[in-house]
């Protein structure tokens, strides 16, 4: 123990040599206790030079983690208790740099023997995410999962889809599926087609200024000549209600009452 070690300090004090504490690691010799000398006690000396009194630290433990997973640091205090670093895979972190350290096998705290191996895994980034299922999904829907995911939109572009809804997204690039790195962009293509109005039984200028509200030009008005409807107001529309117009070529088809519906007498003229 200290006691020991001072007390054999000054011994050799006394026989004319200068003691000095070397405090090693020992894996049979407990903590504090002495393991001998160096030079071992027996050999001639020099009187006045320093003889080292050997005390042991016990076996030595793996070291904490630096608060900043330096693996210089680490890597430093491994070799101050005498433990040997292996290098393991790199491993995903989302809280520790690339290059840093991560983690270690043996655990730090852990009681190991003298000179054993201490495997290191340092990281290699976030794990990359995965492009959600998006497609078919409306563009706010789809933006907020890709948010959630860790991913950005970067570009927006349009295309016609009679088949989809206004809005709908059609396709994503990279597609879905396709790990990436956080905070990578990718490219939505948006359907720009146009929903018809339902302006059935409005009046030809009404059905008009509703379908321009949309975007929607009337190229063409019919006839409506078996209809019931009064005179002037609309009777169908093609392409129907509810269905989508590109709007490189937004255009539907009415078909408006053009005459009035007469009713004829029951009893014939005298």
């Amino acid at each position: 123990d200290v006691e020991r070690s001072r007390g054999l300090g000054d011994v050799y004090k006394r026989q004319g040599f200068e003691p000095v504490v070397d405090e090693r690691y020992d894996n049979d010799v407990a903590v504090s206790q002495i393991i001998g000398s160096d030079p071992l006690a027996g050999a001639r000396v020099v009187r006045g030079d320093d003889v080292r009194v050997l005390v042991s630290l016990g076996r030595p433990t793996v070291p904490a983690y630096p608060a900043n997973h330096s693996k210089e640091v680490f890597s430093a205090a491994l070799a101050k208790r005498t433990l040997k670093e292996e290098v393991g895979d790199p491993v995903f972190s989302d809280d520790v740099s690339t290059g840093s350290l991560v983690f270690a096998v043996p655990a730090p705290g852990q009681t190991v023997e003298v000179g054993s191996v201490v495997t290191v895994h340092y990281s290699k980034g976030p794990a990359p995410v995965k492009v959600p299922k998006i497609v078919g999904l409306q563009e706010d829907e789809a933006r907020e999962l890709l948010s959630k995911a860790g991913l950005e939109v970067r570009e927006v572009s349009a295309e016609f889809s009679s088949s989809a809804e206004p809005e709908e997204v059609l396709s994503v690039s990279p597609e879905e599926g396709t790990g990436l790195e956080r905070g990578s962009s990718v490219t939505l293509t948006i359907n720009n087609g146009i929903e018809v109005p339902n302006v059935v039984g409005k009046s030809e200028d009404t059905a008009r200024q509703i379908l321009q509200r949309e975007g929607i030009e009337v190229s063409e008005v019919k006839d409506a000549s078996s209809s019931s409807r009064d005179y002037g107001r609309v009777d169908a529309v093609s392409p129907s209600a509810g269905r989508l117009v590109n709007p490189n070529d937004a255009t539907v088809t009415l078909t408006a009452v053009s005459y009035t519906h007469l009713t004829l007498p029951t009893t014939p003229y005298v």
